[in-house]
């Protein structure tokens, strides 16, 4: 009960921007009336308003009714039970939905005399000028800002209200309105299944032989109770790493690592934003086009997550970031996935807040250094970077914000990696650096610095190195060619730590090196398929491939083009049932 309060102060911001959304066209009605002195438009303006009410209110009452029921605040799949009213009749007693109508009917009446009486009578005396433009010039100034939430960098999203470890805390401050029609927005032209590419008996036994998990013998296994530490490289494409075919003296920090670490040199990246890294990393699931499962809150206590998984088994999870916890629904991901320790830009104080993103990623580095101080062992710590974000902000580099975009990228890339060495030379004077395994990896792939075409799978290729005292001798300074996706790191994590990881089906050991599996790209309007010595990229619209990206080592590509294509039906079909 002592946190109730806070769903007032971390719900304002949605309440505020749901409030402008559904204002604007009663109030654009009602200024133009203001101005000309025409009267049926402010009538017309109110009556408007008056139907905005009522949708608002029938969205808050059947939000109680949808959460007592499932859990779930009102959403997409609630609203399409509408088509059978006699279902929703047969769910509610008699007495259940005469309170319900006896509630709508009350406080419909209610904000009805608020409305009348108090701004009708009030906004018709409206006639002095100067009040007139005082009252457009604040409505110009302000529904912009309170429709996306705010002045910050990113516009506000549902996690914008999550502040608890309760979910009940975290729904009570969300606003519904703004929540439902968010969630259909997402859920636009996906009620039929535009990947359905064949039948699904047929996609699923394709996908079985894809997916077969009858591996190799695991050569090795992580001592009880090793760290692991895990840091996601903002955008650090192959292309800046010059062990994997890279620009030279780009990453040099990262290339000794190289030396003593175990480089997987053909790791793909499915998605190609932010917030399709975190379900590939944390819990094995490919990105698919058009769709984000992070900004599906009712999805996420229902797919299954590396760190809840470490958890279990005795793993202290933390989660480091200098920037906003709502970018992309990380806040809402990162408390489903289990994370007991999440550090964001509100961690750090004013003054280093000097990036464009928030606070760059030294600082973040040693913030992560000295909280792992603090955490008992073992642990399970995973830093997102920003500093490689556009617009390239970085400390001592101001000059890098003219010039060209590919020397601005390779600047940030270069003061994240002397980050790194500090990082890694203070990590070395730690009592639990003896028993720490490192593991660097990108959230995606990027198109600089070499400006390659958005369709060129290679802008999704992307480092991942083991290193570390945690990492076995046999693998230090050696390379792991075969092709794997990102999405394998989860499983990999699992079974290097003695875990089971069957309920991760997308998710493969990335040690297996007799039955190495293909690796898949999303793409907006299509996706990529690549095996060794061939690969395609299909464009699902135009309901074919890319001649410049698409090769074959002569074997029937008809049945090639199928294996993804039942891959991405089959991941599709996945993602709806959670």
């Amino acid at each position: 009960l002592s946190e109730w309060p806070s769903t007032f102060v971390h719900g304002i911001k949605l309440d505020l921007s749901a409030s402008a959304y559904l204002s604007s066209i009663p109030v654009l009605f009602w200024l133009t009336g203001l101005w000309n002195r025409n009267t049926s438009f402010s009538r017309l303006a109110f009556r408007i308003n008056r139907l905005f009410l009522l949708i608002g209110l029938l969205i808050l009452i059947a939000n109680l009714a949808v959460y007592t029921a499932w859990g779930t605040m009102i959403n997409y799949r609630a609203i399409s039970f509408i088509a059978d009213p006699k279902g929703i009749l047969a769910s509610v007693s008699n007495l259940q939905l005469t309170g319900l109508v006896l509630a709508i009917s009350l406080s419909y009446f209610l904000l009805y005399l608020v409305q009348n009486k108090l701004i009708h009578r009030n906004t018709d005396t409206i006639s002095n000028p100067v009040q007139k433009w005082i009252i457009t010039l604040s409505v110009i100034i302000a529904f912009p800002i309170m429709m996306r939430g705010g002045l910050q960098v990113i516009p506000i999203n549902g996690s914008s209200a999550w502040f608890s470890e309760k979910m009940a805390l975290n729904d009570a401050a969300t606003n519904p309105v703004w929540y439902l029609f968010d969630n259909i927005n997402r859920h636009r032209g996906h009620e039929a299944n535009e990947l359905a590419f064949m039948d699904k008996q047929d996609a699923e036994r394709i996908l079985a032989n894809i997916l077969s998990k009858q591996t190799g013998q695991q050569t090795w296994k992580l001592k009880n109770g090793t760290n692991i530490v895990l840091i996601v490289l903002e955008r650090w494409t192959a292309d800046i790493i010059s062990p994997l075919g890279g620009e030279e003296n780009v990453t040099p920090f990262f290339t000794s690592l190289c030396d003593s670490g175990l480089l997987f040199s053909s790791i793909f990246a499915s998605g190609s934003r932010t917030d399709h890294m975190f379900p590939s990393l944390l819990s094995g699931l490919p990105s698919i086009p058009n769709k984000s499962l992070v900004r599906y809150n009712e999805k996420l206590a229902r797919i299954p997550m590396l760190p809840k998984k470490l958890g279990r088994t005795g793993y202290t999870n933390s989660f480091f970031y200098g920037g906003e916890l709502g970018f992309a629904n990380m806040n809402t991901f990162l408390r489903q996935a289990g994370f007991n320790h999440i550090s964001g830009i509100d961690d750090y104080p004013q003054e280093l807040h000097t990036g464009k993103w928030g606070v760059a990623d030294g600082a973040v580095l040693q913030h992560m250094l000295n909280k792992l101080d603090k955490h008992s062992s073992p642990f399970f710590s995973m830093l997102l970077t920003l500093s490689t974000h556009e617009p390239f902000d970085v400390p001592g580099e101001r000059s890098s914000a003219v010039g060209n975009e590919s020397n601005r990228f390779r600047k940030a890339a270069r003061y994240t990696d002397r980050c790194l060495n500090e990082f890694f030379l203070e990590a070395k004077k730690k009592s639990w650096y003896p028993n720490t395994l490192f593991i660097l990896v990108a959230d995606h792939g990027h198109i600089l610095p070499k400006r390659r075409e958005y369709y060129d799978p290679l802008s999704h290729r992307i480092p991942l190195l083991f290193v570390g005292p945690g990492l076995d001798e046999r693998y230090r300074g050696i390379q792991i060619k075969h092709i794997g996706g990102q999405h394998d790191l989860a499983a990999t994590i699992l079974e290097l730590s003695g875990l089971q990881s069957n309920d991760l089906p997308y998710s493969n050991n990335l040690f297996d090196t007799i039955q190495p599996k293909p690796a898949y790209i999303n793409y907006e309007a299509g996706f990529g398929w690549l095996e060794k010595d061939r690969q395609f990229v299909f464009l699902s619209d135009a309901g074919r491939v890319l001649p410049d990206y698409t090769y074959s080592d002569g074997s029937d590509s008809s049945a090639f083009l199928n294996r993804g294509k039942a891959y991405l039906q089959c991941l599709n079909n996945l993602f709806e049932t959670y």
